[in-house]
């Protein structure tokens, strides 16, 4: 499974699969549902299999070649995990690296909630220190941004780095400006989905605006606003 809705990216790759909840934005996972449905789902045999144990944390070694099919794009890498999650072995986490520097044709976006693993991991490996990888937090709101993108910014600084603001729950002051490369922002969306403001997303746009940061709003689940907020992406090739 690699095609995706998700507008900032062109395909999905999961090698692994499950998280668990640290923060509000985790409340009402959108993951969690989908990998629960999918472990269900009798009419998707080839992909339930790979749901067997539900959103629990799950290794799929089958699925670490799967990048070497793909010729170009924008793959987000563990749309249904955190690949940074204490569960996930080091050795684990060094061939999904290894994986993506053999693939430099395509561009990986990395995405978690747990920097301080990922600081700690890069800091050991700086061979995996390459233009075609980079490496998100994403926060929900202002005590998450500060805190998670502080961590992310002890990275070196020739990584590419870049923040999701999904599902934004308030408006967002945009800190740490010098080393923020692009900005995602999109509103929870589904069964329990929490308020959401124009006003917050807006803001934050033209806090990026004012400091060259590109900024790509998610519209999914929000129709009516389309057209509204930019979709704009950074130079991956720089």
């Amino acid at each position: 499974m690699g095609t995706t809705r998700i507008q900032w990216a062109d395909k999905v790759w999961n090698p692994i699969t499950g998280c668990t909840k640290i923060s509000e934005g985790c409340k009402n996972c959108w993951a969690e549902r989908f990998a629960l449905r999918l472990q269900k789902d009798e009419k998707l045999a080839g992909i339930k299999s790979k749901y067997e144990n539900g959103f629990m944390m799950t290794l799929h070694i089958d699925s670490l070649v799967q990048p070497e099919r793909w010729k170009r794009g924008r793959i987000f890498v563990c749309s249904m995990g955190d690949l940074f999650h204490k569960d996930v072995p080091e050795e684990f986490i060094i061939n999904v690296f290894q994986e993506m520097k053999r693939n430099p044709q395509l561009i990986f976006l990395t995405l978690t909630k747990r920097p301080e693993r990922l600081v700690e991991f890069i800091t050991k490996h700086p061979e995996f220190i390459l233009s075609h990888i980079w490496f998100g937090v994403s926060a929900e709101n202002q005590h998450w941004f500060d805190l998670r993108v502080k961590m992310l910014t002890e990275m070196p600084s020739n990584t590419n780095l870049y923040v999701s603001l999904e599902p934004l729950l308030e408006r967002i002051k945009i800190g740490f400006t010098d080393r923020i490369r692009w900005v995602l922002c999109g509103a929870e969306t589904g069964q329990g989905k929490r308020p959401f403001s124009m006003f917050w997303a807006t803001e934050i746009y033209r806090d990026c605006k004012q400091n060259n940061i590109p900024f790509f709003f998610q519209k999914d689940g929000f129709g009516e606003y389309r057209g509204e907020l930019p979709r704009e992406l950074p130079d991956f090739n720089h």
